[in-house]
């Protein structure tokens, strides 16, 4: 009895695309518990593209596998000790044999055609072309490049980077991953300049080996008043998908050249409807390249809407309108909030400079009046100790309190004293801050 060794009933293989005519994809390997010979033949999926030594049970490619064009191969291998009638390309047909008493084995193997990076990534389009508004805000989305490679993995992942954008002064940056072009700098004061960028794809991640491809990006820098709003009843994925209709569809109706700035959600009193699509657009004469203003796209899309309205119903179009210019002020650039912000920080350090000043200055003439003041009658002096003493004694012969004679006593015995400055330190500043406040006695109490 002919059985294959491998106990699977079917053996997957990689095999490289690209690899030479001739290639060993894998060997098939039977035993006969008779010690007979063993045939190997290809019975059943093949289509010339594979052969079988019938002998060694080497399977072999005859042509040069492409991924991209098909991916997996299965073949259906018999091993058996009854030779077979030979056929074209090394191919043994399984109706060949007529004796039923043959024992045979059979195993399929399914061949995976490994990816080689062996295509570049290409962009979608030649040249891009897209607008931004003057009030753009740092890190808005402007326009997005795709380069796809059919390849797969590592080999078809794609990496983005500006090469050329000598005229541009770091007013963009590319996010490297999906190919997203994003405002850098403020455009206030740029309408009116078209920025021509040169952009790189590379597969492979950018790694060696890798293949590349490039493209153009212009980016127009507009006002809101050279923008167009084109609201349709449909999810912005799908105005994405069929763009490229849309954007001929109204360069049709226009006869201008249409440039696609966004493709969001529409939104009304800051609510977005997620079943509605905004469509904004700038157009530019074919023969001038210069701006046209909205007024005049909109008007040439009104005088055509009967005779293009079969647009007008298949991409449900419920509106066509200006864009609303924004009420927020002007973006400052990375310099001015970086002068304005120092500015500030000067201004709050000067304050609590000044602040301190007054403040010791202040102190100072307290001290300054309550020393002059006791220069006057030095004869009149009396130290602190002593009003600490006289108010004990006072409130002593009362059991405590103060009757009327005894305050006007204290008072008038208070107010021989010239005022002076009395510090938190003082042992008497408890009795001195007392006095003060009840007798009337001008203190300056720090």
């Amino acid at each position: 009895m002919t059985i294959f060794q491998s106990k699977q009933g079917t053996v997957y293989i990689a095999f490289k695309e690209n690899s030479p005519i001739g290639s060993t994809i894998m060997t098939s390997i039977a035993s006969d518990a008779d010690k007979d010979i063993i045939y190997y033949y290809i019975v059943a999926g093949n289509s010339n593209l594979f052969a079988i030594d019938e002998n060694s049970g080497v399977l072999r490619n005859l042509q040069i596998l492409d991924r991209e064009t098909a991916n997996i191969y299965t073949l259906t291998i018999e091993a058996t000790n009854v030779m077979k009638a030979n056929d074209v390309g090394g191919y043994r047909r399984a109706d060949a044999l007529s004796n039923g008493a043959s024992a045979f084995s059979r195993q399929n193997v399914v061949i995976q055609v490994a990816d080689e990076n062996d295509n570049p990534p290409i962009f979608t389009q030649r040249e891009y072309r897209a607008g931004v508004s003057e009030t753009a805000k740092y890190g808005t989305s402007i326009i997005q490049v795709v380069a796809n490679d059919l390849d797969v993995g590592d080999n078809s992942n794609v990496t983005y980077s500006a090469i050329d954008s000598s005229n541009s002064d770091k007013m963009f940056q590319i996010d490297k991953k999906t190919g997203w072009i994003l405002s850098a700098k403020s455009f206030i004061g740029k309408v009116g300049q078209n920025f021509r960028l040169k952009i790189l794809a590379m597969d492979n991640d950018g790694r060696q080996p890798h293949y590349n491809d490039t493209t153009i990006a212009n980016i127009f820098v507009l006002t809101d008043n050279q923008r167009v709003v084109l609201t349709m009843k449909l999810s912005p994925q799908i105005v994405r998908d069929n763009i490229n209709e849309i954007i001929q569809s109204l360069e049709n109706i226009t006869s201008f050249k249409i440039n696609i700035d966004e493709i969001q959600y529409s939104s009304k009193n800051g609510q977005y409807d997620t079943t509605s699509t905004d469509l904004v657009f700038h157009a530019l004469d074919y023969s001038t390249n210069s701006i046209q203003d909205k007024d005049t796209v909109i008007l040439a899309i009104e005088r055509n809407e009967a005779k293009y309205k079969d647009f007008f119903s298949k991409w449900k179009v419920q509106a066509v309108k200006a864009v609303v210019a924004p009420t927020s002020a002007p973006v400052q650039d990375d310099t001015q909030t970086i002068l304005i912000a120092v500015a500030a920080a000067l201004f709050l350090i000067i304050v609590g400079f000044v602040f301190a000043i007054c403040h010791i200055r202040r102190k100072q003439g307290r001290k300054l009046k309550a020393a002059t003041a006791s220069s006057k009658d030095l004869d009149e002096t009396v130290n602190m100790e002593h009003l600490h003493k006289l108010r004990n004694i006072v409130k002593g012969s009362t059991g405590g309190s103060e009757s009327s004679q005894m305050q006007k006593a204290m008072r008038k015995t208070a107010e021989r004293f010239y005022p002076m400055w009395v510090e938190p330190q003082d042992e008497n500043f408890d009795s001195a801050r007392y006095i003060c406040n009840r007798y009337g006695v001008i203190c300056w109490l720090s």
